[in-house]
């Protein structure tokens, strides 16, 4: 039997449940088709105590050989004081991802598709809507495209991730819904809290969950590893990606959660079962997100809102608080759209500090104040202005160690923008909601205090210019 202290050595289990995730990567990436890269993690004391008390059903297997042994071989020397149990050649394998080179329709993938089949039924005669519509499904999408020789330049390539993680538990497939959508159960159907609710991107701390032959574990239990699998497997896809990029040195969207297909295929199968053609696997659909609201047709503007459209342009093409409103968009996309949590941080920072700017300057210009009088008593630093010129003009909670609306501006939006911006820290994605609800708060928050009757008779153009802003995006 091989000597375990010596050489590498992965933890395994034959039975465990083996989750692959296929996400299509938001930019190519210029990896040889087929590339494999796995990412393996050393075992630490914290995981060596999770690991105990499965030792007598986990197994051994040799990196860079075929060997497999029992955990619990180990056993064996650990009263043997002349040779210790060597934990620092033990591993886990944390994910292992494939690349494929595939091609995509490029018309289809950029919305050109639609676009094209439209220039058609344009050019010709005036059509009605159901005549449009008629017009439009008679065109063969798959021919009208062909034809115009995109593939063959080679444009539509996408790099699909064949990305494999354990779920750390041993049992039976169960039957799971496709495709998964996300359920906010307040507790587990099937035990306690878990360690993988606690460390849900640190798979080494999630416990072995062991189920008897022929048992088929909850299917909550699988659907929430499987999520938080999927958590992992972007961490270590991001790392590949940014390694690529710092090599080539070119633009590089990088994966998020957000950015994935509304739908990702998940294959789930056990370890010794990989490659046996007898045992099916089982495969669904997984939700990885729900942001699907650009995949549905928006409800047309109302009649009032088409009369204020041109209003509503004056406005944010250089109106009053335009700046403030139009970064806080790009906020929210950052935030929504492209899960590029450091982004909306910053944003939302310069979105906050523009908002006051600007209510600095119109109560200025509304008490009489000349430029140069503006400029003579104007505060550096954002934090010193809002505490020295805005309580008395216009009242109600200032105390920003407090968890008033002024509190969670400074707390959750301004502290969190510096972490940004002087340490590159990377918020979660939890940090960058709070920070976009608390702009939502502030706003709100300044717009009551200025319709309050005794600021509105001595900002009354401020408050009338202001409230509107907050109804646009709040």
């Amino acid at each position: 039997m091989s000597d375990t202290n010596d050489g590498q050595w992965m933890i395994v289990h034959p039975g465990e449940l083996i989750a692959t995730f296929l996400l299509p990567l938001p930019d190519p990436i210029p990896l040889h088709d087929g590339t494999v890269l796995p990412t393996f993690r050393r075992v630490e004391t914290a995981t060596v105590q999770m690991l105990m008390p499965w030792l007598d059903e986990l197994w051994l297997q040799e990196l860079d050989g075929a060997a497999v042994v029992p955990c619990s071989v180990m056993r064996g020397s650990e009263g043997d004081e002349a040779t210790p149990v060597n934990w620092s050649n033990k591993c886990i394998l944390v994910t292992s991802i494939q690349f494929h080179q595939t091609f995509s329709d490029a018309g289809l993938r950029i919305g050109l598709e639609p676009a094209m089949r439209l220039a058609t039924v344009v050019s010709g005669p005036p059509l009605s809507a159901e005549e449009k519509a008629r017009a439009l499904d008679e065109f063969s999408v798959g021919s009208y495209l062909d034809a115009s020789g995109m593939r063959e330049e080679g444009l539509g390539a996408v790099t699909v991730a064949e990305c494999s993680v354990g779920l750390r538990i041993v049992g039976g497939l169960p039957e799971l819904e496709s495709p998964l959508i996300e359920a906010n159960a307040s507790e587990p159907a099937f035990g306690p809290w878990e360690s993988d609710r606690v460390f849900p991107d640190e798979i080494a701390m999630w416990p072995w969950r062991m189920f008897p032959a022929g048992t088929v574990p909850d299917a909550e239990l699988v659907e929430r590893r499987l999520r938080n699998a999927l958590e992992v497997v972007l961490i270590e896809l991001r790392s590949i990606q940014r390694g690529v990029q710092a090599l080539r040195r070119t633009p590089t969207m990088i994966a998020a959660l957000e950015r994935l297909p509304f739908v990702v295929p998940v294959v789930l199968r056990a370890a010794g079962d990989i490659g046996d053609e007898t045992k099916p696997p089982c495969a669904v659909l997984l939700a990885p997100h729900q942001n699907i609201e650009p995949l549905f047709p928006p409800d047309p503007l109302t009649d009032d809102e088409m009369r204020g459209i041109n209003e509503a342009r004056r406005r944010v093409d250089g109106g009053p608080f335009a700046a403030h409103t139009d970064v806080h968009r790009d906020a929210h996309v950052a935030l929504v759209r492209l899960g590029d949590y450091r982004l909306a941080a910053l944003l939302l920072g310069i979105s906050a500090e523009s908002l006051f700017d600007e209510l600095f300057l119109h109560l200025m210009w509304e008490e009489g104040l000349t430029p140069e009088q503006v400029v003579e008593t104007w505060i550096e630093g954002l934090d010193a202005r809002v505490r020295q010129e805005l309580p008395a003009r216009l009242g109600g909670p200032w105390d920003v160690t407090r968890r008033n609306p002024i509190g969670v501006w400074a707390q959750d939006v301004a502290a969190l923008r510096h972490r940004v911006a002087h340490a590159a820290y990377v918020p979660t994605k939890e940090e960058a909601r709070r920070s976009f609800d608390g702009i939502n708060a502030l706003v709100t928050h300044l717009c009551d205090r200025l319709a309050s009757p005794d600021v509105m008779k001595n900002y009354p153009r401020t408050a009338l210019v202001l409230q509107p802003e907050f109804v646009m995006f709040g």
